[in-house]
């Protein structure tokens, strides 16, 4: 089976250490880069980083070929509307498949390096950078429900000094995983304000667990030393 072979060949050699890295470089890429474009850049230069993460998450996945076809199937749909959508404009339900899809491809792959961590007996370089990339996929993911409550509510979702967009919301998703709360940008509708405080929740509880798990992985290996 093509995806059985594919996940011996990623399971040896560089980038089977290497994955946490590679997913959190082209996540930093897809948050600093785009936003900071114009606007007539930004789609394509959007399409093209969110491919890469694609393809670095689907390398993070390659414990298991059903994992690897479980991330296919929620992620392809993902891609797909994220390239119509930049090149032919906007029909009906691309974007809400984009947003949907996008919050479950990156929700996935978040729980999916979470289990793997967790499974580890040993503290690695690369168990770290794929916790920070597992925080970013989730505050990425809260950023697609955000998003799709404001496209489907419009004005009524979130108050704002100005008119909020999809890299706003994002930036939203950020500070109230974060918890850091600037206030510039306040969920109205209560929808919103419920995942708001979900991911509060989630932001606060997430950071107590990981640094928990990993001295707890820390301390064992001092101890396997001893």
């Amino acid at each position: 089976m093509l995806i059985e072979r594919l996940q011996n060949f990623l399971s040896d050699g560089w980038i089977a250490h290497h994955r946490g890295k590679i997913l959190l470089a082209s996540l930093i890429s897809l948050v600093i880069i785009s936003p900071a474009l114009d606007v007539d850049q930004r789609g394509i230069t959007f399409a093209i980083l969110s491919s890469i993460v694609f393809v670095a998450g689907q390398l993070s996945l390659c414990v298991h070929p059903r994992v690897v076809l479980i991330g296919l199937i929620l992620g392809s749909p993902y891609i797909a509307a994220v390239w119509v959508w930049n090149f032919t404009g906007h029909y009906q339900g691309v974007h809400e498949t984009q947003l949907l899809s996008g919050a479950a491809f990156y929700g996935y792959i978040a729980v999916v390096l979470l289990r793997v961590m967790f499974r580890e007996r040993h503290v690695t370089g690369d168990n770290l950078f794929g916790a920070a990339a597992a925080y970013m996929l989730v505050a990425a993911a809260w950023g697609f429900l955000y998003a799709l409550v404001e496209y489907s509510l419009g004005a009524e979702a979130f108050a704002a000094n100005q008119s909020v967009q999809d890299p706003d919301l994002f930036y939203f998703s950020i500070v109230t995983l974060t918890t850091l709360g600037y206030g510039d940008i306040t969920p109205v509708a209560p929808i919103a304000r419920a995942l708001a405080a979900i991911e509060a929740m989630v932001g606060v509880m997430f950071i107590a667990v990981i640094v928990s798990r990993l001295v707890g992985m820390h301390t064992a290996r001092l101890q396997i030393d001893e």
